[in-house]
């Protein structure tokens, strides 16, 4: 079972997400950067990768695969935005490896009880 605490930091990631497309459908690209690491490693609060970045590392934090690869691909939307083609096309990969990963991992799973 998820613990409430994971649960509200799934939806946390969820909600950044959001903005961060929110941001890129604005045309909000925020301060430049080349990488997602030099997005999060200069603190930038602004623009739509920030966001998605943040979004990506709660995802991996509670090891949340299906908001992983949701983030990932909502970052490689944002690169391809500014034309950061090869950040896109490996952050793009980079997605589908996890959704596929996802995927097995909840084929694999045993069903779930409904729950409210």
């Amino acid at each position: 079972e998820i613990s409430q605490e994971a649960e509200d930091r799934r939806r946390e990631a969820a909600g950044l997400r959001l903005l961060a497309e929110a941001r890129l459908v604005q045309g909000d690209d925020g301060p430049r950067a080349e990488c997602e690491e030099e997005a999060t490693a200069s603190g930038a609060s602004e623009g739509p990768l920030p966001a998605a970045s943040q979004a990506l590392a709660i995802c991996r934090e509670v090891q949340d695969k299906q908001g992983e690869a949701e983030s990932l691909h909502t970052m490689a939307q944002v690169y391809l935005s500014t034309h950061a083609l090869e950040d896109a096309l490996r952050t793009a990969q980079e997605a589908v490896d996890v959704f596929r990963a996802a995927a097995a991992t909840a084929a694999e799973a045993p069903p779930q009880a409904y729950r409210q």
